[in-house]
């Protein structure tokens, strides 16, 4: 999952448990996630000096399908976009 304080250049990535850890300054920011295939959140957070601040996520499936998809591939030097047995 990709986590990130919006509007800064703090985020990282968790690990196989759904752990992370990065280090902020003190303020009040936008906690960002985001992953494939469920929805992006935000949550407003605290940091505050010497505490740890500790976030539960739960991800939600996204509804959203893709209605078209467009493959392109190099080949030769020509593009075949579709189905190249046409």
């Amino acid at each position: 999952v990709n986590i990130a304080l919006k509007g800064t250049r703090y985020g990282t990535i968790t690990d196989a448990q759904g752990r992370f850890v990065f280090k902020a300054p003190e303020g009040n920011y936008t906690l960002q996630t985001s992953v494939v295939g469920f929805q992006a959140q935000e949550h407003a957070v605290t940091v505050r000096p010497g505490e740890t601040v500790q976030v539960a996520v739960t991800l939600v499936e996204s509804t959203n399908q893709l209605q078209e998809v467009v493959v392109r591939d190099q080949w030769a030097g020509k593009y075949v976009v579709g189905d190249p047995s046409e």
